[in-house]
C-alpha cells in the first residue's frame, strides 16, 4: 500500500510544469486540492482550473505566465505530515512582506493569510474560456478573473469585473486579443521577410525553411504547427498563420539568425524595416566634441602614448556632456581592443559614468613551476551608481594594479538594475551561495547600514542607506557578494509583483 500526500503533489506538478514552461498541467483530483486551487486563482496566480468531464479523478490547471515568465516564483510546502506546523492569527508568517501569501487551512475552509487574519472573510471568482471559430481554423484562449464578456446581436462586450485601473486595462487587451483571434480564423495574418547580401537566398519545401546567410553551412527552420512560408523569390519570404503572435515570434525567429548589420545593410529585414546605418565618413558633419594631444594642457605631465590618449578621451568626455551628448557607442568593428584606443575608450567611460568603485579583497596566489613559484594576484571589486545600478567582478593578474582594474572593467561589465524603496528594501531577503547565506531586511530612516564589511561594500554602492543585514556559514568575499547579489537580483516591487498577478496594488500590500 502507498500514500500520497494530495498537496505535494499538487505544487511538485505545478513547480515542474512551470520550469518546462507548460501552459497546463493535469494532475489527480481531491477536495484539498480544489480548495487550494480556488485561493491561488482568487489571488491571480493562475488563469483557472477545471475537472475533466470524462475522467471524474482529474484537474487540468491552466498555468499564469507574465512576459514570458510564471507569475508563481517560488511554492513550497511548509506544514507537512509528520510535521504539522499550528500558528495562531496573529503568528501566521507574512510571505515577502505581504507581497505573497500564505495558505491557511482554518475551520472556517481554506483560506490566505491575509483573510485568516481578517476572521475568514473571503470570497469566490470564476474563471470561463473563450473559442473562436472560423474559416481557417479554430483558436482558444482563457478569460481573466477580472474581466466579464458579454455576448449578444453579434457582438462581444467586454468589461472590467472590479472598475479599477488594472482591471479595466485586461478588459482592453482581451478585446484586442480576440480581434485577433477573429481576424486569424477569418482572414489570417501575413508578414514578409527580406534577404539582401551577395548569394543571401531562402528556399520553403513542407514544413521547413532553408536559409543561406554567409555561414559555412545553410540554415534549416522548422515551422511550428500552424505556420506556412512561401518563397516567391529567392529573396522573400512570406510568413502566414492565424495566431498574431505566433506569425511575428517566427519571423523574429528568423530575422535574429542575421540581422541587418549597421554597414552595409546586409541580413534578414522585415519588409519596409528602416535600418539605422553607420556613418563612415565625417564629410558634411557636424563635429560636436574634439581634443587631440597637441593642445598644451593634454601635453602637460604625459608620460607616454597611452597616458596621453587617456587624457584625450577624459577631455573629450567632459566637452561631450556639456555639449549635451548623453549616451555615447564607441564601435571598433573587427579592429583588436588595446593600446592608445582602450585608454581613450576607458577614460571617456570612466569620465562619463562616475561609478563608485569598492576594492573587497585582494588575494595572492601561487603556482608552482619547474624552478621556483610564481606568484600572481586576484581582486574582487564591487562598481555602483548609488542609485539602484551595481556589479561585481573578478580580476586576476601578476600585478596588484592590474588585477583591479581588470576586475573594475569586468564589475562594469556586469552591472545590472536594483528596484529599491529608497534608500532601503521592500521585504526581507535571503540569498544562498556555496556555505553561505545572507540575511537582509529593510530599516527605518536614518538606521543606517548595519553589515560585515563585504556586504557593506555592495549595499552601499547600488544606494542603500538603512538596512539590518546578518551573513551566517561561510564568510568568504566571493561568497557573501554572490549570495547578496542574488538575493537584491530577486527582490521585487509591490507594483511589479501586483502586475504579474493582475490585482491592484492595494489587494497585494500587507
Amino acid at each position: 500500500m502507498t500514500m500520497q500526500d494530495p498537496i505535494s503533489d499538487l505544487l511538485t506538478r505545478i513547480r515542474n510544469a512551470q520550469m518546462a514552461g507548460h501552459k497546463n498541467v493535469e494532475m489527480p483530483n481531491s477536495k484539498i486540492k480544489r480548495s487550494i486551487l480556488k485561493v491561488l486563482l482568487d489571488e491571480g496566480f493562475i488563469d483557472g482550473f477545471t475537472a475533466d468531464e470524462e475522467v471524474k479523478s482529474a484537474l487540468n490547471v491552466d498555468l499564469r505566465y507574465h512576459n514570458g515568465s510564471p507569475v508563481i516564483e517560488e511554492i513550497k510546502r511548509v506544514s507537512r505530515p509528520g510535521l504539522r506546523i499550528y500558528k495562531e492569527s496573529s503568528e501566521i508568517p507574512s510571505v515577502r512582506g505581504g507581497l505573497g501569501v500564505a495558505i491557511v487551512s482554518t475551520n472556517k475552509g481554506v483560506m490566505t493569510d491575509k483573510r485568516a487574519r481578517a476572521a475568514g472573510v473571503g470570497g469566490e471568482v470564476l474563471c470561463t474560456a473563450l473559442s473562436v471559430k472560423g474559416s481557417k481554423g479554430e483558436m482558444n484562449f482563457g478569460v481573466h478573473n477580472a474581466v466579464i464578456i458579454n455576448q449578444g446581436d453579434g457582438e462581444l462586450t467586454f468589461a472590467a469585473r472590479n472598475g479599477d485601473t488594472g482591471s479595466r486595462a485586461m478588459a482592453g487587451t482581451m478585446r484586442a486579443v480576440v480581434q485577433n483571434m477573429v481576424t486569424g480564423v477569418s482572414t489570417g495574418f501575413e508578414r514578409r521577410l527580406e534577404l539582401q547580401g551577395v548569394g543571401y537566398r531562402a528556399q520553403a519545401q513542407g514544413n521547413t525553411l532553408t536559409l543561406q546567410l554567409g555561414f559555412s553551412h545553410p540554415v534549416v527552420y522548422e515551422l511550428p504547427k500552424g505556420i506556412e512560408a512561401q518563397t516567391p523569390s529567392q529573396t522573400e519570404i512570406v510568413i502566414s498563420g492565424i495566431d498574431k503572435q505566433q506569425v511575428g515570434q517566427v519571423c523574429a525567429e528568423i530575422r535574429s539568425f542575421r540581422p541587418p548589420e549597421p554597414y552595409k545593410g546586409k541580413g534578414v529585414r522585415y519588409q519596409g524595416e528602416y535600418v539605422r546605418r553607420k556613418v563612415l565618413s565625417a564629410d558634411g558633419g557636424t563635429v560636436i566634441a574634439q581634443a587631440s594631444t597637441l593642445e598644451k594642457t593634454l601635453r602637460d605631465g604625459a608620460t607616454g602614448n597611452t597616458d596621453a590618449a587617456a587624457k584625450v578621451g577624459a577631455l573629450v568626455a567632459d566637452r561631450a556632456k556639456q555639449a549635451g551628448v548623453t549616451a555615447v557607442a564607441f564601435d571598433r568593428s573587427g579592429y583588436k581592443y588595446h593600446g592608445r584606443i582602450k585608454a581613450l575608450a576607458d577614460a571617456a567611460r570612466e569620465a562619463e559614468e562616475g561609478l563608485v568603485e569598492k576594492l573587497v579583497q585582494v588575494n595572492r596566489v601561487a603556482k608552482v613551476v619547474k624552478g621556483g613559484r610564481i606568484f600572481g594576484f586576484t581582486a574582487l571589486t564591487v562598481v555602483g551608481d548609488g542609485n539602484g545600478r551595481v556589479g561585481f567582478g573578478r580580476g586576476k593578474a601578476r600585478e596588484v594594479p592590474l588585477a583591479i582594474q581588470k576586475a573594475m572593467e569586468s564589475a562594469r561589465r556586469n552591472m545590472i538594475d536594483i528596484d529599491l524603496n529608497g534608500t532601503t528594501l521592500w521585504y526581507p531577503l535571503v540569498g544562498r551561495h556555496g556555505a553561505s547565506k545572507v540575511y537582509m531586511q529593510p530599516a527605518s530612516e536614518g538606521t543606517g547600514v548595519i553589515a560585515g564589511g563585504t556586504m557593506r561594500a555592495l549595499l552601499e554602492a547600488v544606494g542603500i542607506q538603512n538596512v539590518l543585514a546578518k551573513c551566517y556559514g561561510s564568510t568568504n568575499p566571493v561568497n557573501v557578494i554572490n549570495a547578496t547579489f542574488k538575493a537584491l537580483q530577486n527582490m521585487r516591487s509591490p507594483q511589479d509583483i501586483a502586475a504579474k498577478r493582475g490585482k491592484p496594488v492595494e489587494d497585494v500590500v500587507a
